[in-house]
Order: structure tokens, then sequence, then C-alpha cells
């Protein structure tokens, strides 16, 4: 069996409304839609002059399906939390007794409110067929400019790369290196309800790698590491007796710009 697509849907700022679907909608519908068997996430950003934009997040295939902000947004984290536990499962196995990281994805999915009996149906499905996969990234510029990174698992490379340029022509952009200044690879650790101060005494005593702490407006404690020293913090922290209520590698840009309908 191949694997069940999802895609990423991004997070745009438009600044205003209009009936008909807007050029970044219908580039990530594009994508979303075209069957290809394939699990990814993309992240956009504008061209390297200064205005930089989005990110993506993983996106199921049947959500046009879907009715209400309630369940698009759960399909959503659904595919994410299911692309990710693949992944460690790909790489480590399937006993998160000794595959730490598959064990930190199965408590952040339960977190989530995926239910157990879902990834354990995901954990088996992916084991018994042993589904063979291949990574692709593909880099160019969408709608308006924007700089488009994306990032698959496919049973079939050629087809997906053909697929992914085909959405990129529809909307008149280019598959094109963008370069990876653009997109900063960061380790992103959350705390919820617990003050700043308690999260830097505790890495300071765990002798955690981070790059920096900072309390976001939302009032959550964020934490940024180097990519390479993300899971030797989140286990520092979780040893130390503070378990992030969310940690993930993000593509992070610096500045976030507006993206127009007509874009």
């Amino acid at each position: 069996p191949r694997l069940r697509p999802t895609l990423a849907a991004p997070v745009v700022s438009t600044s205003h409304k209009a009936p008909a679907a807007s050029k970044p909608d219908i580039f990530a519908q594009r994508l979303g839609l075209m069957g290809m068997g394939m699990l990814a996430g993309f992240h956009m950003a504008r061209r390297p002059d200064g205005r930089v934009i989005v990110r993506g997040r993983n996106y199921e295939k049947n959500i046009r399906g879907k009715k209400g902000p309630a369940e698009r947004k759960q399909a959503k984290i659904t595919a994410k939390h299911l692309r990710m536990i693949v992944l460690a499962v790909k790489e480590g196995g399937p006993d998160p007794a000794t595959n730490t990281m598959l064990n930190r994805y199965i408590k952040a999915a339960l977190k989530d409110n995926l239910p157990k009996d879902t990834i354990d149906r995901r954990i088996k499905a992916f084991t018994a067929s042993k589904e063979s996969f291949e990574e692709v990234e593909v880099q160019g510029y969408g709608p308006g400019g924007a700089a488009v990174v994306i990032e698959a698992m496919t049973d079939n490379m050629n087809r997906t790369r053909s697929a992914i340029k085909d959405a990129f022509k529809e909307v008149n952009g280019e598959v094109k290196n963008v370069g990876d200044h653009i997109f900063k690879l960061t380790g992103i650790l959350e705390f919820e309800g617990v003050p700043e101060e308690k999260v830097f005494e505790v890495s300071m005593e765990a002798e955690a790698d981070v790059e920096d702490i900072i309390t976001r407006e939302d009032g959550v404690v964020e934490v940024t590491t180097l990519p390479s020293d993300f899971h030797a913090t989140v286990t520092a922290f979780e040893e130390a007796g503070l378990e992030p209520s969310k940690s993930e590698v993000q593509r992070r840009v610096e500045v976030e710009a507006q993206l127009s309908h007509e874009q």
C-alpha cells in the first residue's frame, strides 16, 4: 500500500478578503490533492530581498471533505504527528522503549489528543507492509515570488518531482534553488505555565545546550536550540523533571510579510 498523502497548508497573511481563491490557496490545494502517495511539508518565503513570508504545516489529503475549523485543525495535527512517527520508526524501529525519538513523538501526539489506537495502527501498518520511500526536497518560487521549500517522503521519486513541478507551473512559479539563508532550521521547545526564570534555572542545572530563552506574547516560554542539539536538549529537560508541552525542529523565517490575494 502507498503512503497516504499529507501536505502543508500555508499560513498566509492577506490584506483583504475576496470570494475567489487566491493563488497561494490554489498552490496549496494543487499540491495537497495531487494524490502522489507522499508525506510532505512546505515552507514559503519571499525572494531574498528582505521580504520573507510564511511557514507551512502538514495537511490531510481529504481535508476538503471536512467541515469547520476544528476538524481542519485536527486533520493537520493528526497528519503532522503521524508523519513524524513514521520518520522515527524508519530511523530507529517501532519499539518506543528503545527508540527515544519515537517515544517522544508518541507522547507529543497523545498530548494533542490523537487516539492511541490510531498511532498503533499507523506504526503497525508501516512496519508490516515494509513501505519503502525516499525523502526528497524541492525548492522554488511560488505565488507572489514567495520562496518555497517542499520536503517530502514518497514511494515514487520521479512522479513526485514531476507533480510538484506541475504545481509550480500552474501558478507561474518555477523550481529553483532558493538558498539555505532564507529558512533556518531551529529546535523549538515550548513550556506553558512555567516562569522563564524556572526554565532558565533548569537549563543551567541540566547543562542543556540552548541558543535562547524568551517569553512570547501568549505567555509561553520558548527555548531554541541548534538542530543537532535538539534531542539531547529535550532529554536534558525531561530528566530534570521539566517536560516541554511541545517540541519540534522547524524551518523558521526571520521576517514575515503579507502576501496579497492577487499574488
